[in-house]
């Protein structure tokens, strides 16, 4: 399988890497390390709210979570309008799993810049979703 060239973090893995103390720090941090060089990351806003909600409260996480997101050069991808529609479409099609929030803005955003490697720890959700522009996700750590 050839290497991406870029890929969207889920929550699971920036807590993960976040948190020294998480049983899935290293796992995370192998898998950041392989990534080739250039590979740019993103993540959405929703993902940056779940992480902040499950690390514990403080200014502590607050800078681990910002510093982590310096460290790869993480960009945030915004949802914009014209998204409403197309996240209210996968919200109802996939409301059975239930897909939340941040699993939709993850979807619309890989859809919007051609992505097709998701970092996460939620394997299962990710091989249901059925993408538009792949067949589908190429999910990391394998």
């Amino acid at each position: 399988m050839k290497e991406p060239r870029a890929i969207i973090l889920d929550t699971g893995p920036l807590v993960a890497l976040t948190d020294e103390d998480d049983n899935r720090h290293e796992m995370c941090m192998r898998t950041l390390k392989k990534l080739p060089g250039g590979t740019a990351v993103y993540t959405v806003a929703s993902v940056l709210a779940e992480a902040f909600w499950l690390l514990p409260k403080g200014k502590h996480s607050v800078d681990s979570v910002f510093n982590s997101l310096s460290l790869m050069g993480c960009r945030i991808v915004s949802l914009e309008s014209q998204d409403l529609l197309p996240a209210q479409e996968l919200l109802k099609k996939y409301s059975d799993l239930p897909m939340d929030f941040a699993d939709c803005e993850i979807c619309l955003a890989a859809e919007k810049l051609s992505i097709d490697t998701i970092f996460t720890l939620d394997r299962r959700d990710f091989l249901l979703y059925r993408p538009k522009h792949v067949r589908n996700y190429r999910i990391i750590p394998e």
